[in-house]
């Protein structure tokens, strides 16, 4: 069974702050950048999983 990671309330109060305070910053050019590279992982491990199949 996995192990649910233990929460970090003083950051979870931090961010809860910063939206309430207007401050939260969203950088949808870190998402994009983070989402690209998962895509990228994740093709990357299927194609080798195909080579392996064929």
């Amino acid at each position: 069974m996995e192990q649910i990671p233990e929460i970090q309330w003083e950051k979870v109060n931090e961010l809860r702050a910063a939206i309430r305070n207007g401050e939260f910053r969203i950088h949808p050019e870190r998402i994009a950048e983070r989402l690209l590279a998962e895509a990228h992982a994740l093709l990357q491990s299927g194609q080798s999983g195909e080579a392996e199949n064929k």
